[in-house]
């Protein structure tokens, strides 16, 4: 669990973990070489969440926002990961906006699919590592079975649907996926998909 200083003063947002460990691979991120894998119940979820607030109460500032960004892959964790969100966004005090929380797949076009069929007020983030399919099979080698073609299909019907953008996120990793023909491959895939590229 991780808490992010944001640029609002004194907000911060709440980055969450979906699952022990990760079965995903990603070659840069050190949770794939977890030997313990596990989904977290909705109640350990929503606990780090509880923990995390305790601590930026305890040093004035406030939560403003959430993200399924953590260890795991959030979606193959996906109705424990909805019903945290579902009790973070409830309409009580110190609820957090349903566009306030961000739910991250690596592109399981599957569960894209679901979500935006599910209608929910919340966000979808899509961890690209890279354009085309020769070096996501490098960098996300599960994800890189689906198309990355196919994945970005799924992020623009869902901005569509829920007339929203989908947010992109793009590791930068030095040699691997920052040069020229990176971007131009990058700049060519989202084409005129309603995204933002963080």
């Amino acid at each position: 669990t991780v808490i992010i200083p944001l640029l609002k003063e004194n907000s911060v947002s709440i980055c969450l973990s979906s699952q022990v460990g990760c079965v995903m691979g990603c070659s840069f991120c050190a949770t794939a070489r977890m030997a313990t894998r596990r989904n977290l119940a909705a109640w350990e979820i929503l606990d780090q969440f509880a923990q995390a607030r305790a601590i930026v109460r305890a040093q004035g500032r406030r939560v403003t926002g959430a993200v399924f960004m953590g260890m795991g892959e959030p979606f193959l964790n996906f109705r424990n990961v909805i019903t945290a969100a579902k009790w973070l966004h409830f309409p009580v005090r110190d609820a957090i906006s349903g566009k306030a929380i961000t739910i991250s797949t690596v592109g399981l076009v599957r569960e894209i699919e679901e979500f935006t069929n599910l209608n929910l007020p919340f966000r979808l983030s899509i961890s690209l590592g890279a354009a085309t399919d020769e070096k996501r099979a490098r960098l996300v080698p599960v994800a890189a079975k689906t198309p990355v073609q196919t994945v970005i299909a799924a992020a623009r019907r869902h901005a569509l649907a829920r007339r929203d953008r989908v947010n992109l996120s793009y590791v930068c990793i030095k040699d691997e996926n920052v040069s020229i023909e990176d971007a131009r491959a990058l700049a060519q895939l989202i084409g005129d998909t309603p995204v933002r590229l963080d």
